[in-house]
């Protein structure tokens, strides 16, 4: 009876152990996404600004030629 039980509890801890560990590697990975995402729209916005002043640029040459 006594080895039975020792058995499960070492059974449950081993699969709580488990599940915390695949808990904080699904946190971990979450987090990684989300710098990823924001990284990845950084770059996207800075892009956009750079295209947004070559174009006023582009203007503003044509405005001077006139």
């Amino acid at each position: 009876m006594t080895d039975e039980r020792t058995t499960r509890d070492y059974q449950l801890n081993c699969a709580a152990k488990q599940t915390r560990a695949g808990m904080k590697q699904m946190e971990k990975n979450e987090e990684e996404e989300k710098e990823e995402e924001e990284e990845k729209n950084e770059e996207e916005k800075e892009e956009e600004e750079e295209e947004e002043e070559e174009e006023r640029e582009g203007r503003e040459e044509q405005k001077v030629r006139k």
